[in-house]
């Protein structure tokens, strides 16, 4: 019998790491989070400040596969920040440009609410490979932890898209 770790788990291990992330500049989204900005467009996800956060971490449940999405986010000016989104793909070499185009959008319609301006950059990031096809869940989480334990270091991984070992 095959078991995935489906959504119930990640979230569970989400809401436990998000209490044990020692600073204030990184933020855990959940699994409903992608889901819900693909069902409700970009203006209506607007509960979390995420200006005031250096790091943006997501789980994200493509069609049969998990992925993780990271923001890394640095204030350059008053009213300027340089943004990154990286993908985290245990399975492909490919950075899912739908999915990535949708988060995009999303941070541009935040920034225009708040005022602000972004340079959005992109990055695909090495991981760990899964050598089945139901160990993704597994790897969303190894990343979402590694990258949520040192701040500084998950600014340079999503930045410069340094492969993760």
């Amino acid at each position: 019998t095959m078991l995935w770790i489906n959504d119930l788990v990640i979230e569970w291990r989400l809401f436990n790491l998000q209490s044990e992330v020692p600073f204030d500049g990184v933020f855990l989204f959940s699994c409903q989070f992608y889901q819900r900005l693909m069902m409700d467009g970009t203006t209506r996800v607007k509960n979390i400040k995420k200006f005031d956060k250096q790091v943006l971490l997501m789980p994200v449940n493509l069609p049969g596969h998990w992925i993780t999405v990271g923001v890394g986010m640095r204030k350059l000016q008053d009213g300027f920040y340089h943004v990154t989104i990286a993908s985290f793909d245990s399975d492909k070499d490919s950075a899912p440009e739908d999915c990535i185009r949708v988060i995009a959008a999303w941070l541009r319609v935040e920034a225009e609410a708040r005022g602000v301006e972004v340079n959005i950059g992109r990055r695909l990031v090495g991981t760990p490979r899964q050598r089945n096809s139901f160990d993704c869940g597994v790897f969303v989480l190894m990343v979402i932890e590694h990258l949520s334990s040192d701040i500084r270091r998950a600014l340079w991984v999503i930045e410069h898209g340094e492969n993760i070992h």
